[in-house]
């Protein structure tokens, strides 16, 4: 899968598998990834719907996170592959019962 996102009048791809997590920064959305930084303009509404299919976990108001880039869920935090520790205090029920349901797909 691609994700696309536009700055300004250019449009740009990226590999979903390369994403590790979205956060949301008022308007501004960034977008870290194995191969660094981005930052568009955006809502984080509209990226959950773009990326769930994916495997991507809303694990807080501002925070999007791709399951497959996971080390560590905790009670009220996920440890990311790139060492990130993200919180997770609104979601925890749902965020609970994505990681079984992508934990018996895997």
């Amino acid at each position: 899968g691609v994700f696309t996102y536009k700055k300004g009048y250019e449009v740009f791809t990226l590999s979903v598998k390369d994403i590790i997590y979205f956060e949301s920064l008022d308007r501004k959305i960034k977008i870290v990834s194995t191969k660094g930084e981005e930052y568009f303009y955006g809502k984080i509404s509209d990226i959950i719907q773009k990326v769930a299919k994916y495997q991507f976990i809303q694990i807080h108001r501002s925070y999007i996170i791709n399951y497959a880039h996971t080390r560590v869920f905790r009670y009220d935090e996920v440890v990311m592959s790139n060492s990130i520790t993200l919180p997770s205090q609104l979601r925890r029920k749902e965020v609970r019962k994505l990681q079984i349901t992508y934990q018996k797909k895997n």
